[in-house]
């Protein structure tokens, strides 16, 4: 079985895919998305949904049959339905000290 990782990233960010390469069966796939129609067929089967600015409405998140985490680089997560996550059982999760030395 193998675990899925999918970033929908438009924004060129820095995946450590040499550290997810070592987990047993991960799959990564970089697949840059800017609409709905693009991250569901991107990541409907997912484990993990790695999005920036990308729209994770309540109709993507009901299409994402396996993802358990939607991860996003920045801080805040504006973009991401999370009432839909909560009900769907994923998780959401942002980085709030990123970028924090620029700022």
């Amino acid at each position: 079985m193998s675990f899925k990782i999918v970033c929908t990233s438009s924004i060129d960010i820095h995946v450590d895919k040499a550290g997810l390469g070592k987990l047993p069966d991960a799959l990564f796939v970089d697949c840059p998305c800017t609409t709905e129609d693009q991250i569901i067929a991107a990541a409907h089967d997912a484990n993990v949904a790695i999005a920036v600015l990308e729209p994770y409405t309540r109709r993507v998140i009901e299409n994402l049959s396996s993802c358990r985490l939607i991860c996003t680089p920045k801080t805040g997560y504006d973009n991401i339905d999370i009432v839909a996550a909560t009900e769907k059982g994923i998780c959401v999760a942002c980085v709030p000290a990123v970028s924090s030395d620029e700022i």
